[in-house]
């Protein structure tokens, strides 16, 4: 198994940027064995990953170590022990509306007759026990506020986009919508839920 392309990107030689850190905790928590990190920890599962060669050297050094701990804390954790089906790094590429992408309706009804060509990973679906499907997107820069509120205004503003096409995208893969779309917060160790505001 060959190190990802843009291992290369990550140079020993200087400081990690945030999106530096962000690709390497998105590698992390695509590869990791949900109950080996239960059992075993975060260090001895980044080790493992490095063995294994899902991990650069360079990506597991500058992993946050107190995010993933509390990952392993979090509701979502608890939730994918117990999911049914649990689908990583799902690929997806669609047609979409122009218009999908405008909230100002003159503009919408202009560009009705022409699509955009998107290509995307959605990071996370799960099936839980009750057949309820998840869709997750994580999140590593940090949010400030801790205000429910706010965070999801901030979040909405930021993503809401992005998250409609994945729900679309949800459903072409696996024949229906999502019941739940979160963000998970890695700097605030909790999910956000965002489905009924798309």
């Amino acid at each position: 198994r060959a190190a990802p392309p843009f291992a290369e990107l990550l140079q020993s030689n200087k400081r990690a940027s945030p999106a530096e850190r962000g690709t390497a905790t998105h590698l992390f928590m695509q590869h990791c064995d949900f109950a080996r990190l239960k059992k075993d920890g975060v260090d001895r599962e980044t080790e493992r990953l490095v063995e294994d060669q899902f991990l650069p050297h360079r990506a597991a050094d500058i992993l946050d170590r107190g995010q993933l701990e509390a990952f392993a804390e979090s509701d979502l954790f608890s939730l994918l022990l117990n999911a049914k089906s649990v689908y990583r790094e799902q690929h997806f590429d669609r047609f979409i509306p122009y218009a999908r992408l405008t909230r100002n309706e003159a503009l919408a009804a202009r560009l009705e007759d022409y699509t955009l060509y998107v290509q995307g990973s959605i990071d996370l679906i799960v099936e839980d026990k009750a057949g309820q499907l998840w869709l997750f997107d994580y999140k590593t820069d940090r949010l400030g506020s801790r205000d429910e509120g706010e965070l999801r205004a901030k979040l909405l503003r930021d993503h809401a986009d992005q998250l409609a096409i994945y729900a679309d995208a949800t459903e072409d893969l696996l024949g229906r919508r999502p019941d739940h779309v979160c963000i998970y917060s890695l700097p605030l160790g909790r999910l956000i839920e965002l489905a009924g505001d798309l």
